[in-house]
């Protein structure tokens, strides 16, 4: 059994930066207030910064705790509830998975393939490149988004978290026509995202528009000539997408 580290402890150390950017607003903020005798709308404006950046590094770190550490989305049984009958899994990512540590030990009977797609030149998410250097290796195949170029197929493709590191619609169209051509017959794609919504807005703050709305989703699963033939909420944050091609 793989012994997982805390995700919110693997968030925090890979967005170090942000969070230590937040601590140097409030206490800017703070000593402006206690040291300096300014008007009572800045000191209004200077608490409502003090509390909303609080606010957001706290929840922001306390929510991902709750998402990741405490639900089912990486214990993997809503995964063996849906079924994976098939002996090949494929677990598509960008750079860092903890998902590929945690498939193996969750399913230790099946043959399950890593397939990294990072490329620094597209990413454009810092954390990613900072997981991909601190994070703990693990055997995988590297491939372009663009042609996997693999001889492998399997039954059910993975994508935990990774999709929405492709930024543009035709980055992710590529990506999923690639994945459609590795599947076996009667395969399943399986898409988990978190959305770009009022609800991982009020947890990530401006961080949510690093995310991408259903709408969107959709219309790429569409353009990919796939369909959805189910979906399933994990928590209130994180949407999954169980696709098959049309």
């Amino acid at each position: 059994m793989i012994k997982r580290k805390l995700f919110w402890k693997q968030i925090f150390v890979f967005n170090k930066k942000y969070f230590l950017a937040a601590c140097c607003v409030i206490a800017c903020c703070i000593v402006i207030l206690l040291c300096f005798p300014i008007a009572l709308l800045w000191k209004c404006l200077l608490a409502l910064v003090v509390a909303g950046t609080f606010y957001l590094s706290v929840v922001s770190l306390v929510s991902s705790y709750f998402i990741y550490d405490r639900s089912d989305l990486y214990k993997f049984n809503w995964l063996k509830k849906i079924g994976v009958d098939n002996e090949t899994i494929f677990n598509v990512y960008s750079g860092y998975s903890e998902s590929g540590h945690l498939l193996n030990s969750a399913f230790p009977e099946k043959n399950i393939i890593q397939l990294d797609f990072f490329n620094a030149a597209v990413s454009v998410t810092d954390s990613i490149k900072i997981a991909n250097k601190l994070g703990e290796p693990l055997e995988h195949i590297s491939i372009d988004y663009r042609n996997w170029n693999i001889r492998a197929s399997a039954g059910t493709i993975l994508f935990m978290q990774s999709l929405h590191e492709l930024r543009t619609m035709e980055q992710k169209v590529w990506c999923l026509m690639e994945a459609t051509r590795s599947l076996d017959p009667g395969g399943t794609i399986i898409v988990s995202e978190h959305l770009c919504n009022l609800k991982n807005f009020l947890i990530y703050g401006p961080g949510a528009f690093h995310f991408f709305g259903s709408a969107h989703w959709k219309h790429a699963f569409a353009h990919a000539n796939l369909y959805i033939s189910s979906e399933k909420s994990i928590t209130p944050f994180v949407k999954v997408y169980i696709l098959s091609p049309s």
